[in-house]
């Protein structure tokens, strides 16, 4: 996502949301990371902006997390329901639980 390390708090603050939109965690953890060590010198204002902005940040990861939620349970109904299925000499597909 970014080669050298970004130190302006409002670069780091656009990657942040880059990181989210493209799904980049570990790129959102080093972010974070890196923004955390900047917090102490920035005042309260901007504080306090940030905070608002990663209340709708942790709002869009509730959302991509019931994505995924969803995603894996759908995925682990189709592997029950193929591992459930099995063919016969003609290619006749079986369900083995009838």
């Amino acid at each position: 996502m970014f080669n050298d390390e970004p130190k302006d708090i409002l670069e780091i603050e656009a990657l942040i949301d880059e990181a989210i939109e493209k799904e980049d965690y570990d790129a959102l953890n080093r972010l974070l990371d890196l923004r955390e060590k900047l917090l102490p010198e920035l005042p309260r204002e901007m504080l306090v902006e940030i905070y608002e902005r990663d209340k709708g940040r942790m709002e869009l990861l509730k959302e991509k997390l019931k994505s995924f939620q969803k995603l894996t349970h759908q995925l682990e109904a189709g592997k029950r329901f193929a591992s459930s299925q099995t063919q016969d000499e003609k290619g006749t597909f079986l369900n083995r639980d009838a």
